[in-house]
């Protein structure tokens, strides 16, 4: 069974594996005017370049292979599509990508919970702390320390929670299954 191609750069992969998918722009920037597309992946750890691999007028097709996208470090890339030919370099779209550990590779000790998951997880694990100590703030020699307050933590906590649902939600849709945020309606002839 062959999987349909898809139409856009996806908004996560897993380093490791062989990523394909299609891009189509305006005639502006077809391949029959000199254009070819680029996108530039970018983040504190570094740059990634990742240039078409196939050109048929307005529609440019992308494969990453897995020897590449193995050399990948894992964490958000914010990306970049550019139109580029001989002396011009055209902006196209912008987003982000989020590239995931390779869990093929990896050891036994890999956290693959997304940066929002950890998050939470690290927020309610000092909320449950918080709950066995009573101190905000307190001195010592001089030096003094002052912790978020419970509140703080809670509204933080439950801010996380809604960034969780939509990670979980986007990830239902991204398989073809109804997220929580799906309303359904229907109308009867009477």
């Amino acid at each position: 069974m062959t999987l349909p191609v898809p139409t856009a750069i996806p908004s996560a992969l897993h380093a490791g594996s062989t990523v394909t998918w299609t891009r189509t722009v305006a005639s502006d920037y077809s391949n029959d005017s000199g254009y070819d597309l680029r996108y530039d992946l970018v983040n504190a750890e570094g740059q990634i370049q990742i240039a078409s691999t196939t050109q048929s007028g307005v529609t440019f097709t992308f494969a990453i292979t897995q020897a590449v996208s193995q050399t990948w470090a894992s964490g958000v890339y914010g990306w970049h599509l550019w139109a580029v030919k001989s002396g011009e370099q055209h902006l196209v779209d912008a987003g982000t990508l989020e590239i995931r550990p390779d869990v093929g590779a990896a050891s036994s000790g890999l956290d693959t919970r997304s940066h929002v998951k950890k998050t939470l997880d690290a927020l309610e694990t000092l909320i449950q702390g918080r709950a066995l100590t009573d101190a905000d703030s307190y001195s010592i020699a001089g030096r003094s320390l002052s912790k978020m307050s419970i509140e703080s933590l809670l509204s933080w906590r439950d801010k996380y929670k809604a960034f969780y649902r939509q990670e979980l939600d986007a990830e239902k849709v991204a398989r073809g299954l109804d997220g929580s945020n799906v309303i359904r309606v229907r109308f009867s002839g009477r």
